[in-house]
């Protein structure tokens, strides 16, 4: 269960339901996430089904507003990519990426991104893939991408990324 509070400064609430009906308390990741897939985490057969967070819709709206495409598989499901495009990149609109939890690929190619905006995406947990070609970010900027377990692509055509970079935040696709 994901209970988004709307009100600034209060943190969403996650909770799971044990056996017999009661809620506990749970953080994000464990959430977000298969208990299996976590860093450290052994693989568990009966925790195999990840929870859906809601989008926020000030994020949404912020992004929008922006002009930042953001994509959902279906209508009725929540945001998955956004793609930013040189003309309406904003540094401060990364802080919007948070509010949706269930972000799994991010285009930034020919925007004024820098290593030290990337930080920020680390706390979208599901990212999959990043697009950087023609950025001026380097291995530095990939390195602080490196706890994100799901990390599988980065496109970075025409940066100062190298392949030693590269081979130590990429994850196997699972």
């Amino acid at each position: 269960l994901h209970l988004s509070d709307p009100r600034r400064m209060l943190d969403d609430q996650v909770f799971v339901l044990d056996s017999d009906r009661r809620a506990h308390p749970i953080d994000i990741d464990i959430f977000l996430l298969p208990q299996s897939h976590l860093p450290g985490q052994k693989e568990n057969s009966t925790q195999t089904v990840a929870g859906i967070g809601l989008d926020e819709m000030r994020a949404s709206f912020e992004l929008a507003r922006a002009g930042v495409r953001m994509v959902k598989a279906r209508p009725d499901e929540p945001i998955f990519a956004v793609e930013f495009s040189p003309e309406n990149f904003d540094p401060r609109l990364l802080q919007y990426l948070e509010g949706l939890p269930n972000l799994q690929q991010v285009q930034l190619a020919g925007t004024s991104v820098t290593d030290q905006d990337l930080q920020i995406l680390t706390r979208n947990r599901l990212i999959t893939g990043i697009g950087l070609s023609n950025t001026s970010i380097t291995d530095d900027g990939i390195r602080a991408l490196k706890d994100l377990p799901f990390i599988s692509y980065i496109e970075h055509d025409l940066t100062a990324i190298t392949t030693e970079a590269l081979e130590a935040v990429l994850k196997s696709p699972q």
